[in-house]
C-alpha cells in the first residue's frame, strides 16, 4: 500500500454534473439527466479526470474542467473518446472544454505504450549494467523522466519512436549547481510522477553520490525501501515522504521479500546479485504468479 487514495475528487466531479450520490459503506449513484457544468478538481487526480471526462462527453450543454490531470493516458482517453465521436477540447493541458453529445459510436483505436512500463524496463536495463532498445517507446512523453535520471548519471538514445539504453552508465549523481545534494520530488504531470519514484530510487542505488528523493502525494511510497537496506542500499527514510540514499554504490545481498508493492524495483535489485543468491531470493516470492513470471523472463 502506498496511502490512502481518495475519492472524494470523483464525487465532487460527478454531483457537478448532476449526479445524486449517497455513500454508507457502498455507493448508490444515479441520475435522470447529466447537465454540463463548470468544475474545479480539488486535486488533479487521474481517474477522477477521467471519470469526469466520460461522464460530461454525454452530458447536455459544455463543460468546463479545470485543474485537470494532463497524464498521457488521459490524452489517450480523450482522444479515442474524440474518435467517437466526442468534443473535448484542451488534451494535454490543464483545463479541458467538453461539448457535450447525445451518443458515441464505434471506432478503432490504437492503446499507446505504458509510460510506467518503459521506464521499468530502463530501470532494469541500467542496474544490470545491460543494454535494450524499447520499441514504440512514447518518446514525446520521456522528457521530464531522461532531465531526472540525467541527474543519476543515466542516458539514453532516442532512435525514432525507439529509446536505445547503452550498457554501463556512469552513475554518477550530478550535484545541484551550488553543490548540495539533489532533491528529486514528484509532482503533478508534466513533471515527474509519483509511480516512477521506486525504479528511480532502486537505479540511485547503484550510482555514486547522494540524493534526496521526496514523494509528498503518499505516505506510503517511501516504505519499501527497508527491503534495499536489508539488501544493502544506504537509505536513510527521513519521514514518510522523503529518503536520502548516499555514498558509494552498494554491492545487493540476498534478503527475502514478500511485498507485493514496488515489485519491479525489487526486480531490478534482485537481476543484481550473484546466482546462488538469486536462488536463495527467489524461494520467498514462490506465492506470487507474477513475479515468479518476471524472474523466468
Amino acid at each position: 500500500m502506498i496511502g490512502r487514495r481518495r475519492l472524494d475528487t470523483h464525487i465532487l466531479a460527478l454531483r457537478a454534473l448532476g449526479a445524486d450520490i449517497t455513500y454508507s459503506r457502498v455507493f448508490d449513484i444515479h441520475a435522470s439527466e447529466l447537465h454540463g457544468a463548470d468544475i474545479l478538481l480539488d486535486e488533479a487526480s487521474v481517474t477522477a479526470t477521467e471519470n469526469a471526462v466520460m461522464a460530461a462527453v454525454l452530458a447536455k450543454g459544455e463543460t468546463r474542467i479545470r485543474n485537470a490531470a494532463s497524464e498521457p493516458h488521459v490524452q489517450e482517453l480523450c482522444n479515442f473518446l474524440n474518435l467517437l465521436g466526442a468534443h473535448i477540447e484542451g488534451i494535454g493541458s490543464n483545463t479541458l472544454h467538453i461539448q457535450g453529445v447525445s451518443k458515441l459510436r464505434g471506432g478503432e483505436f490504437t492503446i499507446g505504450p505504458d509510460l510506467l512500463e518503459v521506464v521499468s524496463y530502463i530501470g532494469a536495463a541500467v542496474v544490470t549494467r545491460g543494454e535494450v532498445r524499447i520499441r514504440n517507446a512514447g518518446v514525446e512523453h520521456l522528457e521530464m523522466v531522461a532531465q531526472t535520471f540525467r541527474r543519476l548519471g543515466v542516458h539514453w538514445v532516442v532512435d525514432g519512436a525507439d529509446v536505445v539504453v547503452p550498457a554501463n552508465q556512469s552513475l554518477t549523481v550530478q550535484s545541484d549547481l551550488d553543490g548540495a545534494v539533489p532533491e528529486i520530488k514528484t509532482n503533478v504531470w508534466p513533471a515527474f510522477p509519483t509511480d516512477l519514484t521506486s525504479i528511480a530510487i532502486t537505479v540511485a542505488t547503484q550510482a555514486t553520490g547522494s540524493v534526496l528523493f521526496h514523494d509528498w502525494m503518499f505516505s506510503g511510497r517511501m516504505y519499501f525501501t527497508d527491503k534495499l537496506v536489508g539488501m544493502g542500499a544506504r537509505i536513510i527514510l527521513c519521514d514518510p515522504y522523503r529518503c536520502l540514499w548516499f555514498r558509494d554504490r552498494p554491492r545487493f545481498s540476498p534478503r527475502n521479500w514478500k511485498a507485493r508493492t514496488s515489485a519491479r524495483a525489487w526486480l531490478c535489485s534482485w537481476r543484481r546479485l550473484p546466482r546462488t543468491a538469486r536462488r536463495r531470493s527467489a524461494t520467498s516470492c514462490r506465492s506470487s504468479a507474477g513475479t515468479k513470471k518476471w524472474m523466468k523472463n
